[in-house]
């Protein structure tokens, strides 16, 4: 059985699931940026990815596709990084994909 009542973490009351989700999304997209990209790409992205959790209300109705969407958010912020261009902010990437 796991533990669903809230906890307390950088101002957001997450349940032990959503922050093992978190947790899980996030090393995952570090890892294959780390792997494609390098070490500072990582960090970079994982900057990203992090700033961008601060946007998000908490505790969401779907709390995995907020997950992915942020992760979507933060890899397009990474491939116009690699394109070279100055991309939209990744507060106004994520209020597009939530509207969607």
């Amino acid at each position: 059985m796991t533990d669903e009542s809230p906890k307390e973490i950088d101002g957001y009351a997450l349940t032990a699931n959503l922050e093992t989700s978190a947790h899980a999304e996030l090393a995952a997209f570090v890892g294959a940026v780390s792997l494609l990209f390098g070490e500072e790409e990582a960090r970079r992205s994982a900057e990203d990815w992090i700033g961008q959790l601060e946007w998000m209300d908490w505790p969401a109705e779907k709390p995995a596709t907020d997950l992915r969407q942020l992760t979507i958010a933060a890899a397009a912020s990474l491939a116009s990084r690699m394109n070279g261009q100055n991309s939209t902010s990744l507060g106004e990437m994520f209020k597009w994909l939530k509207a969607r």
